[in-house]
């Protein structure tokens, strides 16, 4: 902390920075103080290294331009994205610290190095565009054979209940179930005969007209 008496206001906020330090640590955030008495000398403490300044450094240019505008009905500014001399991307909040007259005396600052953030969100959303584009296909997990066989039988067989089924449609679901390669399935034909209410001997009958 520099050598300076400060007000209470600002005093009082540095066990507060340090906490803040303790639970978030400092390597991808920075807590700091400025008094704005000094604007050439106004960070008076910090906690962190993510703009790699130190106690003694001058107010920022953003900041200063603010406070000269605005004065002292100046607003807080809260998660403005900024990049550093080093081109490091930074999330930066301020947060101007009053008197009980309403008069700033100063600020608190939280900067938060987001460079590695960032990267990690773009790779995430180049990933979401690709799931939710529309050209992503459903797929059925099955977590063995037997569920992978009931998964198609049921896709194939929801369109008309067995009773009602023709031989024509008996056919074009065969058809399709051969084209998907259930019959490879060790017990398909079995299967597929229950399902749709036939011999197996009628199952091998329609795989052999519609191979011919």
């Amino acid at each position: 902390m520099i050598n300076r008496e400060l007000p209470f206001e600002l005093r009082s906020l540095i066990p507060i920075l340090d906490t803040l330090s303790q639970i978030f640590g400092e390597k991808n955030f920075e807590f700091l103080l400025h008094d704005f008495r000094y604007p050439d000398s106004s960070l008076v403490y910090i906690r962190g290294k993510v703009t790699g300044r130190e106690v003694g450094a001058p107010l920022t240019d953003r900041l200063w331009q603010i406070y000269q505008e605005q004065k002292d009905e100046a607003e807080d500014v809260i998660n403005v994205r900024v990049r550093a001399r080093e081109g490091n991307l930074i999330n930066s909040s301020t947060v101007f610290v009053r008197n009980k007259e309403g008069k700033i005396l100063g600020s608190l600052g939280i900067n938060v190095d987001i460079s590695a953030f960032q990267i990690v969100v773009d790779s995430l959303n180049e990933l979401i565009v690709g799931i939710t584009s529309n050209n992503h296909e459903g797929v059925d997990f099955a977590r063995n054979v037997e569920e992978f066989l009931n998964d198609v039988l049921d896709q194939n067989l929801a369109r008309k209940p067995k009773a009602y089924l023709s031989k024509d449609d008996r056919l074009k679901i065969v058809k399709e179930l051969d084209k998907q390669g259930v019959f490879l399935i060790k017990g398909a034909v079995e299967e597929v005969a229950k399902r749709l209410g036939v011999t197996r001997f009628s199952v091998y009958n329609y795989l052999e007209e519609l191979r011919k």
